[in-house]
C-alpha cells in the first residue's frame, strides 16, 4: 500500500464526500457517514487531515446540515484535522465560512489566466476569516495545456451548464479565447503550466 511503512505520517492525507458514485451529492447523514467509513476503510487509516464537502450544485443548506454535522462530530472524536467545502459558487463560500466549522475552501476556474474573479470574493474572504483557500483547475481544465484544444459541443450547451461546469472546457463561450491564448503560447513557446505557477504565489496577502 502507497501509505504503508510509515508513509501515513509523511503525507497530509485528504478525501471528499458527496461524491461516491453510490452517494452523488448525496448530503444526508447516512451517505456522509457510510462515505467516511468507506474511505478510511480504503485508505487503512484512522485519521485524516481534512475532508471536504464536494460538489454542491445548486443548494448550499442542505450540504450544511446533515452533512457538516456528522463532519463536526468526527472532528471532535479526533478523525479528521479540518473540514473544508469544495464548491464555484462565492456565495456557497460565504454561506460555508459563517457556520463557523469550515476550515478550507476550494475554488475552481476562478484564479487562472482566463478569469481571477476569486481574487475579488473567496480569496479576500479566507484572508478575513483565516480560512485555508485550494486553488483548483489552475489550466482550465487543460484549455490552455497539452494539446490544441478543440471544442465539439453542442453551441447551445452553455445554457444547459451547471454553475461549476461554466468556463470550464465545456463552456463555448471560453474556447475562442482559450484557444487564441493556446496560440499565442505556441508561437512564443511560453508554457502556461509555468504561467499558472507563477501567479499563484502572488494571490492578494
Amino acid at each position: 500500500m502507497a501509505l504503508s511503512e510509515g508513509w501515513r505520517d509523511k503525507v497530509y492525507l485528504q478525501t471528499k464526500v458527496g461524491s461516491h458514485p453510490k452517494f452523488l451529492r448525496d448530503f444526508s447523514k447516512e451517505a456522509t457517514t457510510w462515505s467516511l467509513e468507506n474511505s478510511f476503510k480504503l485508505l487503512k487509516t484512522e485519521y485524516v487531515d481534512s475532508v471536504l464537502i464536494h460538489g454542491p450544485r445548486y443548494d448550499i443548506e442542505t450540504p450544511l446540515g446533515p452533512c457538516l454535522d456528522v463532519l463536526v462530530d468526527w472532528k471532535k472524536k479526533g478523525f479528521i484535522g479540518h473540514i473544508g467545502i469544495g464548491v464555484r459558487q462565492p456565495d456557497f463560500h460565504k454561506r460555508a465560512v459563517e457556520t463557523g466549522e469550515i476550515d478550507i475552501l476550494l475554488s475552481f476556474l476562478d484564479y487562472t489566466l482566463l478569469s481571477q474573479t476569486c481574487a475579488e470574493t473567496t480569496i479576500p474572504l479566507a484572508l478575513e476569516h483565516d480560512v485555508g483557500i485550494i486553488l483548483g483547475s489552475p489550466l482550465t481544465g487543460s484549455l490552455l495545456a497539452g494539446p490544441e484544444p478543440v471544442f465539439k459541443g453542442d453551441t447551445n450547451i452553455g445554457d444547459k451548464l451547471p454553475p461549476a461546469a461554466i468556463g470550464n472546457p465545456l463552456d463555448p463561450s471560453v474556447a475562442p479565447y482559450a484557444h487564441k491564448m493556446w496560440k499565442k503560447g505556441q508561437r512564443t513557446r511560453v508554457k502556461h503550466s509555468r504561467s499558472c505557477n507563477s501567479i499563484c504565489p502572488e494571490c492578494p496577502d
